[in-house]
């Protein structure tokens, strides 16, 4: 055997012996997780007696792998412990390529446990935060983590009065008369954050977008769609980079239109952006492929967040 094929059979030995290994650590990190689905009580002792956890709100499967959702560095905030200590759940989010911060300026999910001390910093940051902030029991960020559906939009009024019940720090922030925040925050559509009828999009061609410095590249040369769509949903539910400066276009304007994570505007103005590509290419052979995939990326973004909603505008052909 000539040592070229030698060194190629090594390598393809390696390669494989690489690819065993890490499925390893990826059951083994499932069956700690599981370990601690398992610790998850069914109550939690109060100066009351005992009050049941809405348990099925917790759906993660325990035997399916993570599906996992990773959010803009910057979103997300710990505090405290219960039903798993605060550690435990840095290690999960952080093992998911996700960022924890302190409660600060560009955190708009807080993942709270039953015993945090930190409510009155919740309060204020909720009250001076520029984004929609939202307050996830640990269980609830864990089914969100592992089925990547959001449980809060899917939530009724009762079953949200059963966690404020439930939950010491939710009661904390929104039980009793003293409740100031309505929770879940799951309305999408503030009514001062509508698009308005007939709104001039202001536009930067091809070239120049929030999504562009995130990343997000369509055509031959681009992006699959897992990571194109992925993308998308970040720039709806999180923080968008500013598009700084722009020869003579007001880019402070521009950038309000893209409004607030979770808003109508932020769709609105997602799907106009692509509408937009759309139509300047339309006569440019060059981007049929780019084409194929803003349409098809539209046609997802409508089916998966504007479908079935009440949003306010009528979506972009």
């Amino acid at each position: 055997m000539s040592n070229s094929n030698a060194n190629t059979q090594s390598e393809v030995y390696d390669a494989a012996h690489s690819i065993v290994n890490k499925i390893e650590d990826i059951q083994n990190e499932a069956r700690d997780l599981l370990t601690m689905i398992e610790d998850l009580p069914s109550t939690r002792e109060t100066s009351s007696g005992a009050a049941k956890l809405p348990i099925q709100w917790f759906n993660a499967s325990a035997h399916e792998l993570l599906n996992s959702v990773v959010f803009p560095d910057g979103s997300i905030a710990t505090t405290g412990s219960g039903p798993w200590r605060e550690e435990q759940i840095d290690s999960l989010i952080r093992g998911l390529d996700n960022e924890i911060c302190e409660i600060a300026d560009s955190v708009y999910i807080i993942v709270v446990g039953y015993d945090t001390d930190k409510v009155d910093e919740i309060r204020d940051h909720m009250e001076s935060s520029e984004n929609i902030v939202q307050i996830y029991p640990q269980e609830l960020f864990m089914s969100y983590l592992f089925t990547g559906v959001d449980p809060l939009p899917l939530m009724t009024k009762e079953q949200a009065l059963e966690w404020i019940k439930f939950h010491p720090v939710l009661d904390a922030l929104f039980g009793g008369d003293d409740g100031v925040f309505p929770w879940p925050l799951n309305d999408p559509i503030p009514p001062t954050d509508i698009p308005g009828k007939g709104e001039v999009v202001i536009s930067l061609g091809l070239d120049q977008s929030p999504l562009k410095i995130m990343g997000y590249k369509a055509g031959i040369n681009g992006l699959n769609t897992t990571e194109r769509r992925a993308i998308l949903k970040k720039a709806f539910q999180g923080v968008i980079p500013n598009v700084e400066s722009v020869d003579d276009v007001d880019t402070v304007a521009y950038m309000k239109q893209w409004g607030k994570p979770n808003t109508a505007r932020r769709l609105w103005r997602i799907a106009k952006h692509l509408a937009t590509l759309c139509y300047v290419a339309r006569r440019n052979h060059m981007y049929e492929a780019a084409k194929s995939d803003w349409k098809s990326d539209l046609k997802w973004i409508h089916d998966n967040f504007y479908n079935g909603g009440d949003f306010g505008f009528d979506w972009p052909e």
